[in-house]
């Protein structure tokens, strides 16, 4: 990270102690070992894990006013990019590239604004093959949506922003003709699968994906009843 040099050594400390401590909050000693074994084992392999969850979506709602400061809005279009270019790269969350590229193919983003100042934004994809390339072993329905890619600024996180704009992606699918929404959620982040209980989701797969070093292609298996196994 900028600025952790061994000339400040108080900050490096201070900085990865929040950081394990975090994890432990968030994960356990399952997480601890996790960060562990991943780090050791990473000049041979990396391993990810997947949960897929499933939105039915008929019967959403916007999300509901909260306090002024709060404004939701979903945007598409190349009409958008030099905005969306300004307020989304700088949280190095994104790449300049990766909004031109989302927006030329039809892909939506869904923002929240607090206080005038950027708080939460998410994709969302209504194309198989763009979906697939964001995650392979997505098989994405005519009438679904992919919602994809949610960063919460950090001063933002734990107001239920993420919740709210969930509930923003999911209706602009519906204007467009789908029931479901599918959303992919790592393993480790607790945080996120909680979000998708409160709201109703329903786990329907889970994903395993090992990439050995030197392999162009990952060893993926797929447990449940949308797809096969590869």
């Amino acid at each position: 990270p900028v600025g952790l040099t061994s000339s400040h050594p108080m900050t490096w400390f201070a900085h990865y102690q929040h950081r394990v401590r975090e994890i432990w909050e968030q994960q356990g000693p399952l997480g601890i070992l996790h960060v562990v074994l991943s780090g050791i084992l990473r000049p041979v392999l990396t391993w990810k894990i997947l949960y897929v969850y499933e939105a039915d979506i008929k019967q959403w709602s916007p999300p509901p006013a909260r306090q002024e400061e709060f404004a939701f809005k979903l945007c598409s279009g190349e009409e958008c990019l030099e905005k969306l270019r300004a307020e989304l790269c700088p949280t190095g969350a994104i790449s300049v590239q990766m909004v031109e590229t989302r927006l030329k193919r039809g892909d939506v983003v869904a923002v929240a604004h607090a206080a005038g100042q950027l708080a939460v934004f998410s994709w969302i994809s209504f194309n198989d093959q763009a979906a697939r390339q964001l995650e392979p072993t997505l098989d994405l329905q005519p009438d679904e949506a992919y919602q994809y890619d949610a960063f919460v600024v950090p001063r933002w996180r734990g107001h239920g922003l993420h919740h709210l704009l969930n509930s923003l992606t999911g209706c602009g699918a519906r204007d467009r003709g789908c029931v479901r929404t599918l959303s992919y959620v790592d393993y480790w982040n607790r945080p996120s699968i909680k979000t998708q209980v409160r709201m109703g989701k329903k786990k329907v797969q889970t994903v395993v994906s090992i990439r050995f070093r030197g392999r162009k292609r990952p060893w993926t298996k797929v447990c449940g009843p949308r797809t096969h196994s590869r």
